[in-house]
Formats: C-alpha cells, sequence, structure tokens
C-alpha cells in the first residue's frame, strides 16, 4: 500500500531489525511508504484505524501462486541462494526520474470534466446518507480524499498507456484498487457470505460494482 507523499513524519522497517525514521520530508524527494497486511494472523499487531488506512492510496490483495508452475518457480529462484531474490534487483530508474514523473503526470496529464463527475459520482454512490440503497454493502462510503487520489492514480494510470488523457476505463480499472480500503462493509451481508477474509472483500467488491452500475 501507498502512502501519500506529503505526510511528513511516518516510519518503514526494513533489513531485520534496522529501522528508519523520515522526518522533514520536502516535495522535492522521492519517498513513499509500502506496508504488508496478513489478513490471518494479528496477534502482536494492530489494525489500523480508518482514518490512517485514508491515507494509503491504494491496497492491492495479493492470493496465493496461481498455478504449480509458479510454484515451482518461486523455489527455483532460492534454490542456489543465500540472500532474498529481492536484494539482487538493480535499480533501472533514480529517485530524481520518479519525481519528475510525478510532476510531468501532475501538470501534463488532463481529466475531463465529465471524468470528473464520475468520479463523484462514484465515490458519492458508496456513502449509506446519500446513497440509501448503498447500505446493502456499506455502512461508511469513501471520503473526498478518496476521490481524489483515484483521480490521480488514474492520471498514472493514463501516462503508463501513453495517453494525456484520462478516459472512463483509467477510473474503472482503478475503483477496487483505490476504494476497497476505504469502506466499511456491512457486517450483515459479510455473515450471509459466510464470514471471514474472502466474504469481506466480496461484499466490498459488489458494492463498488454496483456504485458504479448506477451512475
Amino acid at each position: 500500500m501507498l502512502l501519500q507523499e506529503h505526510n511528513q513524519q511516518c516510519y518503514k522497517q526494513c533489513k531485520g531489525d534496522k529501522t528508519y525514521f523520515l522526518e522533514d520530508l520536502s516535495n522535492n524527494k522521492f519517498f513513499y511508504v509500502i506496508a504488508t497486511q496478513n489478513p490471518v494472523e494479528q496477534e502482536g499487531t494492530y489494525p489500523l484505524p480508518e482514518a490512517q488506512l485514508d491515507r494509503f492510496i491504494m491496497r492491492i490483495i495479493m492470493g496465493y501462486p496461481e498455478t504449480l508452475e509458479d510454484e515451482k518457480k518461486i523455489l527455483l529462484l532460492h534454490k542456489m541462494r543465500l540472500r532474498e531474490p529481492l536484494e539482487d534487483l538493480e535499480a533501472i530508474v533514480d529517485p530524481g526520474w520518479v519525481v519528475e514523473a510525478q510532476r510531468y503526470i501532475a501538470e501534463k496529464i488532463d481529466v475531463p470534466n465529465d471524468v470528473i463527475e464520475y468520479i463523484s459520482r462514484i465515490e458519492r454512490s458508496t456513502r449509506p446518507e446519500i446513497v440509501e440503497s448503498a447500505s446493502e454493502y456499506f455502512t461508511l462510503g469513501v471520503s473526498p480524499r478518496g476521490g481524489i487520489l483515484l483521480m490521480k492514480a488514474a492520471k498514472a494510470y493514463a501516462a503508463i498507456r501513453g495517453s494525456d488523457m484520462v478516459e472512463y476505463r483509467d477510473v474503472d480499472e482503478l475503483i477496487f484498487p483505490v476504494f476497497n480500503h476505504r469502506v466499511i462493509p456491512r457486517l450483515e451481508k459479510i455473515i450471509e457470505y459466510g464470514g471471514g477474509f474472502k466474504a469481506r472483500f466480496r461484499v466490498i467488491r459488489e458494492g463498488l460494482e454496483y456504485a458504479r452500475k448506477i451512475v
């Protein structure tokens, strides 16, 4: 999950017990946070409040490897290594390039008014106090910050596919990654689907798809 760059004080842990504290970061420096979350084992960890989860741009759901071949590839990567394979990765860009890319996307990638309205309608459609039927899926909908970050993520997605303008398809691709941790699914619906992690995300996915379809 990625944290907004303007959050000034945070920490990240890496390489075992080493901890790095980052403070007073300027907007001209490349800075991000990636966090992992295990939905099964929670002992010794503390769940983040919704207000803090809202600072992360995306939550990407990663399951097990899909095929037997994928499992074998993972084993082969570790077969003759003492260290983690990730430690041998080489950089293909430097932090300065990333900052310039962020600046270019912010200034050069346009979002048409109809796409802005589309994003606004989707986020509002997740809020039960605005759209009563959304209460079938959610007890809490997406905040305005969610809409802002969906727009920014869609701009980056448009740039990656070589366009200087955001289209509806860019937004549609990112609704779930950007919104899935910004809503609180209805407990009764989770229980109806059998409870647990998979049921929770089934409710969220169906609710976000419903919000998209009714705009």
